[in-house]
């Protein structure tokens, strides 16, 4: 369920129904080589400033390394477009996590890791990796690959590693190990 915010949409209350107003999620831009219906959602109008959508499924085929897949959202009545603007509206794959190198480190930490796994998004300060219980701004590489600094902690059992993609956090498939002085 997605929100949308805006103004004078009491009078569609009433008739809804009778005016087929709808959410439209739309490729933006369409792929190369490609052409995508639209997929329509029914809305609820919650109060004067906001309507709800349900966003359809993930599409299958909207990304192919998982990063973002750009769709936009109107409303429409009638498939005709009555809203002033194109929201941008985005998918993401939940990323995965197969490894880092190095994978261990002495307690003081090192400067940094490589993470390897998968549907990494270059998504700036929404990238994150968490190295046992600290969680680290990430720095990008590609789909596969991003580097995490390594912080100090003691010596002990191994600890998690993560990546979070924006909301999304991997599953817990890699460890990192501190080993003392």
């Amino acid at each position: 369920m997605i929100s949308l915010e805006g103004s004078n949409f009491i009078p569609w209350i009433p008739s809804i129904a009778e005016l087929n107003v709808r959410c439209a999620f739309t490729w933006s831009p369409q792929p190369v080589n490609a052409s995508y219906p639209p997929v329509f959602s029914e809305i609820a109008a919650i109060s004067t400033t906001q309507i709800n959508c349900t966003a359809p499924a993930y599409p299958p085929t909207s990304s192919a390394n998982g990063g973002p897949s750009n769709f936009g959202v109107t409303l429409v009545s009638n498939n005709a477009t009555i809203s002033q603007q194109h929201l941008p509206f985005f998918y993401y794959t939940v990323p995965s996590v197969y490894s880092s190198n190095p994978n261990n480190a002495r307690q003081q930490g090192i400067s940094s890791t490589t993470i390897y796994g998968a549907n990494f998004a270059p998504l700036g300060s929404a990238l994150k990796c968490t190295i046992g219980n600290q969680t680290m701004q990430a720095t990008y590489y590609n789909t596969s690959a991003i580097s995490c600094p390594v912080p100090a902690a003691p010596p002990g059992k191994p600890v998690a590693i993560l990546v979070s993609n924006a909301l999304l956090t991997s599953p817990m498939n890699a460890t990192f190990e501190y080993w003392g002085v």
